[in-house]
């Protein structure tokens, strides 16, 4: 679906697409004023998770896309969405596409809660990606406890999470300062907001899906 939508915006005349993104883009100052307004419902909302399916340039797109794969593909073999029967194989890969936009909500609502007038708009997964690398840390962080039982889930407040979190955090911050000189809008807020929803929220969905597990294997 990015690069689909990717490619429309590039290949596709403007007249047909902008109305479109700009339908689709994040604008923190427009959404608060449409709350205050009581505009539509359905058009505050579409912003919130179509913004994750923008992308700026060629660049933007394939560093998110690379991610998504490094990523993304561990947390959606450990939502099981290629094994058991079919129908069992979809139902677990709309599990995974949920929670991967309930990742890009955290995400926008991170950025939000910060630069609620912002006029700048609010594009791509990256919020999104970064929950994946949250719900990642989960499972690939090395501790005792995947140590002893690999099915089970690093603890939050375990060492290795916590190192890899404040790396996180620091990186983003320093990117956001280095960039930000240059004149590079960098929505520092959506990453962190993204990676703290995947590492909070992925054990709700681990637990699902490991039930289901053990019922499909006996």
């Amino acid at each position: 679906m990015n690069s689909l939508i990717f490619l429309a915006q590039n290949f596709l005349p403007a007249g047909w697409i902008m109305p479109i993104l700009d339908q689709l883009a994040f604008f923190p100052a427009l959404f608060t004023a449409g709350m205050k307004s009581g505009a539509d419902p359905f058009g505050l909302a579409l912003p919130i998770f179509g913004h994750i399916f923008l992308h700026a340039d060629i660049i933007h797109i394939v560093f998110n896309m690379m991610w998504l794969i490094v990523f993304g593909t561990g947390v959606a073999r450990r939502m099981g969405t290629d094994w058991g029967p079919p129908s069992e194989r979809a139902f677990r890969t709309g599990l995974f596409l949920t929670f991967y936009l309930i990742c890009g909500l955290g995400g926008v609502l991170a950025y939000y809660l910060v630069q609620p007038d912002s006029p700048y708009p609010v594009i791509g997964a990256s919020g999104a990606i970064s929950g994946m690398m949250g719900a990642a840390m989960r499972f690939v962080v090395p501790t005792r406890e995947l140590q002893r039982d690999p099915t089970r889930l690093a603890p939050i407040f375990s060492r290795p999470i916590i190192v890899v979190t404040l790396a996180f955090v620091l990186m983003n911050l320093a990117t956001a300062i280095g960039l930000g000189a240059g004149g590079y809008n960098i929505a520092w807020e959506a990453h962190l907001g993204g990676y703290f929803t995947g590492l909070l929220l992925f054990p709700l969905f681990d637990v699902a899906i490991r039930k289901a597990r053990s019922g499909y294997l006996g």
